[in-house]
């Protein structure tokens, strides 16, 4: 039986490798390695010599690594950052307890990932944590998060991505509001007729967000003007101001289904889908394997919701 030392390519070839796919050309590699252009190059050689398969095509200056060959990279990738992690819990005076960050935005981290948190502290009572609520983690002067969760387009899963679950944002409101104005609860009212009642607005100029606008536009209307003379700056605040019955509000499934499932707040329009987009949790500590862990422990608890969002509405805008 050939040994693991035979097995393995060299350990500066897959460094180099990684470092080649992340930073897409071998310039930026040697330069983050901080070694010369031809030593990469030769490290890159040795590994297709060992492998067998080239490992990459050129588009322009950058290397394309082969869908192989990008394959190969994650679980490469993953590996040396095991190695890496369990290489510094090694090391004397290691802090036993790191608190593992977390990033997310205001409403996820108010609606879905608080209420998370006492079973996550089960899960894990060997961790600390802290929560970071917050639309754009980079404008924060603290370290770099663990993780963060992000909303918008994610092409697929990965070793630093764990989709959590698509965009289904539906119009809500509270139970109060329903009766007043003669709403039956959870009926889904035509989109001219929603037009007619107040609606609540985030002060979002990002269009990765759905808006009413784009709400209105997915169900035909597209001559829809708002008349908005309150704007709330962050989603809990939109979303507290539907529980108090001041309007219609875009409830975004997975964070308001809790909400819903106690009658605090009714569904009153088709809901507006897109997949592929929608909340996805990125790792940034890749060597950290508690972090690792913890992401995972948070992708499944996100796993029932496929199963809840809606299939009703637009698709693909």
């Amino acid at each position: 039986m050939d040994s693991l030392a035979r097995r393995l390519p060299p350990m500066n070839a897959l460094i180099a490798f990684e470092a080649v796919v992340r930073c897409g050309t071998i310039t930026a590699a040697a330069r983050e390695l901080g070694t010369s252009q031809p030593a990469v190059s030769q490290r890159l050689r040795s590994l297709e010599t060992h492998l067998g398969s080239p490992l990459f095509q050129r588009s322009g200056r950058l290397l394309k690594p082969t869908p192989q060959a990008q394959r190969y990279c994650e679980t490469v990738a993953q590996a040396l950052h095991s190695i890496a992690g369990a290489s510094e819990d090694m090391k004397p005076g290691r802090q036993a307890r790191p608190p593992i960050v977390i990033s997310a935005p205001f409403g996820f981290a108010h609606l879905w990932l608080e209420p998370l948190l006492p079973s996550m502290e089960v899960a894990f009572p060997e961790r600390d944590f802290i929560i970071r609520a917050e639309d754009d983690p980079r404008v924060n002067p603290q370290r770099r998060p663990d993780m963060e969760v992000r909303f918008g387009r994610h092409e697929r899963s990965g070793s630093a991505l764990r989709f959590l679950f698509h965009e289904a944002a539906q119009p809500v409101c509270s139970p109060a509001f329903a009766t007043r104005h003669g709403l039956v609860p959870d009926d889904l009212l035509a989109p001219e007729r929603l037009r007619e009642l107040p609606l609540l607005h985030l002060d979002e100029q990002e269009s990765r967000w759905c808006d009413w606008p784009l709400w209105f536009q997915a169900q035909g209307i597209e001559d829809f003007e708002a008349d908005v003379r309150l704007y709330y700056n962050n989603y809990p605040l939109l979303q507290q101001a539907a529980l108090e019955g001041k309007g219609i509000a875009l409830g975004w499934r997975g964070l308001v289904d809790p909400l819903l499932q106690e009658g605090r707040l009714v569904t009153c329009g088709q809901a507006f889908t897109r997949s592929g987009r929608g909340y996805g949790l990125v790792l940034h500590n890749l060597s950290s394997r508690p972090a690792r862990q913890v992401a995972d422990w948070i992708a499944e608890q996100a796993i029932p919701l496929a199963d809840r969002l809606p299939q009703q509405g637009s698709e693909g805008l």
